[in-house]
């Protein structure tokens, strides 16, 4: 969508909002609305993680388990690699840090890579994860 576009129906909801409620109660909605949808995020990446789990162990015969748990994590480290280098151009961050120099020095204006590339790149790493492999080797 063009963004002249999103401005043409942001509009009169923006214009709304300037009428009717106040900024602080319009802060405090934003915050709910944006704890909700990181919440979700998590409930959502937490899902992902435990079904993908579940999916590569049942397709590894029994005898192989303790192989492919040590081999899990190398394919997880190349998978994010990759995912970093190709689709995110090398640059993914680290932390919350690269997001607060956005706000605070950029006007709030967060690149739209830095919105899914954490959730990615925690679903590859955690799913094929480092701690997998000692669990097998070490109950």
């Amino acid at each position: 969508m063009p963004k002249s576009t999103v401005h043409r129906l942001l509009r009169p909801l923006l214009l709304w909002r300037l009428r009717h409620i106040s900024d602080r109660v319009y802060l405090i909605l934003v915050s709910m609305v944006v704890g909700l949808l990181a919440g979700m995020a998590a409930v959502v990446l937490k899902t992902l993680v435990h079904d993908s789990q579940k999916v590569l162990n049942a397709w590894v015969p029994a005898q192989y388990q303790v192989f492919s748990s040590s081999l899990y994590p190398i394919i997880g480290i190349a998978l994010t690699v990759l995912f970093t280098r190709y689709f995110l151009d090398g640059n993914l961050g680290r932390g919350i840090g690269p997001i607060i120099y956005n706000i605070a020095r950029q006007g709030s204006v967060v690149p739209r890579s830095k919105l899914y590339s954490q959730l990615v790149s925690s679903f590859l790493t955690v799913t094929f994860g480092a701690r997998r492999g000692w669990r097998r080797l070490f109950p």
